[in-house]
């Protein structure tokens, strides 16, 4: 009786622990390599600050946080290239990582003269839920809004002036 008998049934194997940093330590990596030979710098050798040209960076800032080649939950405003004319609102919402696959575009819509159900603060409204469903922080969100806010402020047509008579 030396050798004892294995019970038939032999316990579960625990497999190993699933990390679930694997995809932040990821952009952290890509990030390393990135920051500092990316196509998108742009360096300004008076004041040494660095900036990005980045279409998915809202902010223009060179950092990690608000990278849009390395995060996956940034939110960009871009002009949409089927908007119709006169429309008030040409931009579209761009979620997730730029350039791939897995990035959805929504269109911003209304504004049309005559047409104007939802205004200004139905596309800020569409903007919040477009960057809450992709879980982006605050102030990446406030930054998209102040962009969309700028290019809807540059893309409005300019009123004529009328020449008043003088008396």
């Amino acid at each position: 009786t030396l050798f004892r008998s294995l019970p038939s049934e032999s316990p579960p194997v625990s497999s190993p622990p699933q990390n679930t940093h694997t995809h932040r330590k990821m952009s952290q990596l890509i990030w390393q390599i990135v920051k500092n030979n990316s196509s998108f710098l742009i360096k300004n050798k008076k004041n040494k600050s660095t900036f990005s040209a980045d279409p998915s960076n809202v902010t223009s800032e060179n950092r990690f946080r608000f990278s849009g080649l390395v995060r996956s939950n940034t939110v960009t405003i871009r002009a949409n290239k089927k908007a119709r004319a006169g429309s008030n609102y040409n931009q579209a919402v761009v979620t997730g990582l730029a350039g791939t696959s897995s990035a959805k575009t929504r269109n911003i819509r209304g504004g049309f003269k005559g047409n104007s159900v939802r205004g200004y603060k139905g596309a800020a409204a569409f903007i919040n839920a477009a960057a809450e469903a992709s879980g982006t922080r605050a102030a990446i969100r406030k930054a998209a809004l102040a962009r969309f806010s700028k290019l809807t402020r540059a893309n409005k047509p300019v009123k004529a002036v009328r020449e008043r008579d003088g008396r």
